[in-house]
């Protein structure tokens, strides 16, 4: 398998996985305005249809339907019931596809695993009959018949043993440190009782959450109905992609190690996303995680960029101790004009800023007028008017941001 491909799997899956559960993440409020919206229109028209037709009586707050009346009075009843039901489930499955596609987003990895390192499959336990075997025209498909039964297994068992899998046969440690494991737990576990309890509160997951020290509300019990909102389905959503980029990195760094560059450029372009859409929190939680665990990178200039940007997140986040310790943890002296101009933005150091970017001038192939009005780091920096009058020094044109990014 030549380098390219190696490197491409495992960008694939993830690009595919964000895309599907961000999908889920920004349509959800849409597709429940549009419920509530026919809910509330249902609501209305019942109550005019009551208020036109029936007699209401004060005493007992309620309308008197008349026989020639009921059967109206029922579809309305109906309507606003359907709507109203809508809502739980529409909510629920939302929940439901998010797990769905963290399992397509695992038998994706299982399959980059097996093409990368394709002796691990000489370690399976997966045995073919004679007639298996004779249905196969050659090695490879028995090969890939093999592959897919493998998946098979693992995706049928809990993700604890899935996770157990990925560390015993690339002999990594994928559950330690990791915050996020328990809030995991509890939302595949709610997911499960959506679909196979109706949302009620069943002892195996009051046992798997417990097992794994999760939190649960005081008083919970069994047969207690569980909801979900958005803050909970944010909550998941984050969970999920926390949890997705973590494992990709981890595992592509374990198995191709002398890709780095393509590993570094992913978490740079997925982390720089999260800060130009202002998902800072997030953001934060994969910085962090590069500074504790990614010990190598394949260029400095990547490392440094990643550096930066974890830098800028604490500022967004209005911790600026943080984002001057991180800052300051370099010499900026000898790397380059824009890391020079980057790090002095950092650090609020607006007039040697201005002067970096007059020495920079407008020759520059990394950085111009778009990189001034779209960069997130110059965001207080293109407020003022020593980042104003440096530019129409440059460019010989008035700034202007023509649109703010929402």
């Amino acid at each position: 398998m030549d380098r390219e491909y190696k490197s491409k799997c495992f960008d694939k899956s993830l690009d595919k996985f964000l895309n599907h559960i961000e999908s889920l993440w920004t349509s959800m409020p849409i597709v429940l305005k549009t419920i509530e919206t026919t809910k509330k229109n249902a609501q209305l028209e019942h109550q005019t249809f009551l208020s036109n037709n029936c007699e209401y009586v004060e005493a007992g707050r309620h309308y008197i339907v008349q026989p020639e009346h009921s059967r109206k009075n029922n579809f309305h009843r109906k309507a606003v019931k359907n709507s109203t039901t809508a809502i739980t489930i529409i909510k629920r499955n939302f929940l439901v596809s998010l797990v769905s596609q963290f399992d397509t987003y695992i038998s994706d990895l299982i399959k980059g695993v097996f093409e990368v390192r394709p002796e691990i499959i000489n370690s399976s336990e997966k045995q073919l009959t004679f007639s298996e075997l004779s249905k196969f025209s050659d090695i490879r498909e028995a090969k890939d018949f093999i592959i897919e039964k493998e998946i098979e297994t693992v995706l049928r068992e809990s993700y604890t043993e899935q996770f157990k899998w990925f560390e015993k046969k690339l002999n990594i440690q994928l559950r330690k440190d990791l915050p996020i494991w328990q809030t995991f737990i509890e939302v595949t576990q709610r997911r499960n009782l959506f679909v196979h309890n109706d949302g009620r509160v069943s002892s195996q997951y009051l046992s798997v959450c417990r097992e794994n020290n999760v939190q649960l509300p005081d008083g919970l019990k069994l047969g207690d109905e569980l909801l979900i909102g958005f803050k909970y389905f944010d909550l998941a959503f984050k969970c999920f992609f926390e949890l997705g980029v973590k494992l990709n990195q981890v595992i592509r760094r374990n198995l191709v190690p002398d890709e780095l560059e393509d590993a570094d450029t992913s978490f740079l372009n997925i982390s720089f996303e999260l800060i130009d859409n202002r998902q800072y929190d997030l953001a934060k939680i994969l910085y962090d995680f590069s500074d504790k665990y990614i010990h190598k990178y394949s260029t400095e200039d990547l490392k440094l960029r990643i550096l930066v940007n974890r830098a800028q997140t604490y500022k967004w986040l209005d911790q600026n101790e943080e984002c001057k310790k991180i800052v300051n943890s370099v010499d900026w002296s000898a790397k380059g004009d824009i890391f020079r101009l980057v790090s002095k933005v950092l650090l609020d150091d607006f007039e040697d800023a201005a002067q970096i970017m007059r020495i920079i001038g407008n020759n520059s192939n990394v950085i111009g007028k778009a990189e001034y009005s779209d960069w997130p780091v110059f965001k207080k920096f293109r407020e003022g008017q020593l980042f104003k009058d440096a530019f129409k020094e440059i460019y010989n044109v008035d700034f202007e941001i023509v649109e703010e990014k929402t």
